[in-house]
């Protein structure tokens, strides 16, 4: 409307007012395709770190519309004030150019720069453009980062994964990005505590047991050593990795001790009386695990909620060696069961805690190899799952 209004404008002979508009339009025009060509040029960036090679690839495609869109807004820019300006003449004040066939030819030029950003002209792929984008938008704000999750339920799937291991750090990241922005991925009862607000080192009561907190039954009496934090050559860790282990001590409590240039003499009484210290930490926590059992409460509870939505059940194994490593519930808090079944098992600590409840509860689970977690996110993220 501002356009047309333009050359209604224009063929009264307000040719200050309409070149003003041009100046005006043009700018608008040549900032939002600058913008869009720099969000491209960062997507493309990010792009080439994606481990995800369908995701990558559906990027790719989204990033390459990206830019033709960018070339179309630069064009409106460019292709407006010269046909506005050679439509009409300064003498006799008439447009040569229709307003009609001109704004015809103006909103098809904006409706497909629309079309192509939006995803929707092109080669249909099975992700969402939008949702690719906002994948790529998630891996820049997560990226170097530790980032809590409480896990995920999407009400509309029919699966939900409930035991990872962690070990497998960029599946498991690529796992909680496509649940957090696909809207028909499948749910992920998995729990990632990062700090003491988000309940690392947090216990809660067993209802079972009155009076204790799970760790009694996932864990029974844990030793002094599991409340001390020793590094013993910093230079091997990056800046990153050590302020990790330094917050994650504080949260949990632990005596945290860092090598820093004491003589040999010294780093062993050092570490002689950070042991003493855990010790009496131990017996004050009365054995309990430093880093709690908030996580086992809150994954307990997004297991019941799938159970309760009627979602398959999916735990995944250390690669070829789906189904090794299995305990029992009671077996859980005896340290000689735990260290024989540690020998030969693909599951994280945590997960055998994980599989063992599923099993004493009764509840059926499909168990998969940790290679076939790509194909299982494809296959769940379908139209299957709305």
């Amino acid at each position: 409307f501002v356009r047309l209004y333009a050359i209604i404008m224009a063929t009264d002979g307000t040719g200050y007012f309409f070149a003003f508009v041009h100046v005006g339009q043009g700018f608008i025009s040549a900032v939002n395709g600058f913008v869009l060509l720099y969000e491209s040029h960062m997507k493309q960036r990010l792009l080439n770190k994606i481990i995800d090679k369908k995701l990558a690839q559906s990027a790719s495609r989204g990033v390459w519309f990206l830019r033709l869109g960018a070339f179309l807004t630069l064009l409106d820019a460019v292709y407006l004030p010269l046909v506005e300006t050679y439509s009409y003449s300064d003498s006799e004040h008439k447009i040569y150019l229709s307003p009609a066939l001109f704004l015809t030819f103006d909103n098809s030029v904006v409706l497909a720069s629309i079309l192509i950003l939006g995803g929707l002209i092109g080669p249909r792929d099975r992700l969402d453009p939008i949702e690719v984008m906002a994948e790529l938008e998630h891996i820049a704000r997560t990226q170097g980062k530790r980032i809590a999750f409480p896990g995920k339920l999407n009400r509309h799937s029919k699966h939900c994964i409930v035991s990872f291991p962690g070990k497998y750090s960029s599946e498991w990241d690529a796992a909680v990005r496509m649940v957090e922005v696909r809207s028909r991925a499948c749910s992920l009862a998995c729990v990632f505590l990062t700090d003491r607000d988000s309940g690392l080192g947090v216990h809660e009561d067993n209802p079972e047991e009155p009076g204790h907190c799970w760790c009694k039954a996932l864990y029974g009496q844990l030793p002094a050593a599991t409340y001390i934090s020793i590094v013993e050559d910093p230079g091997s860790m990056s800046a990153e990795d050590l302020r990790f282990k330094e917050s994650d001590a504080a949260a949990m409590g632990q005596i945290f001790l860092q090598r820093e240039g004491q003589s040999d003499q010294q780093w062993h009484e050092d570490k002689e009386a950070a042991k003493t210290a855990a010790k009496m930490k131990c017996e004050e926590n009365c054995g309990r695990a430093p880093w709690g059992c908030r996580w086992f409460h809150d994954w307990k509870a997004n297991v019941e909620q799938a159970v309760a939505l009627g979602q398959a059940l999916h735990v995944f194994y250390f690669e070829g060696m789906v189904g090794c490593g299995k305990l029992s519930w009671q077996e859980l808090s005896n340290e000689t069961s735990v260290k024989e079944a540690r020998k030969n098992s693909g599951l994280g600590a945590s997960q055998t805690a994980e599989v063992a409840y599923l099993e004493s509860c009764g509840y059926e689970f499909q168990e998969h190899d940790v290679t076939e977690f790509d194909d299982f996110m494809t296959s769940h993220t379908t139209t299957e799952n709305i």
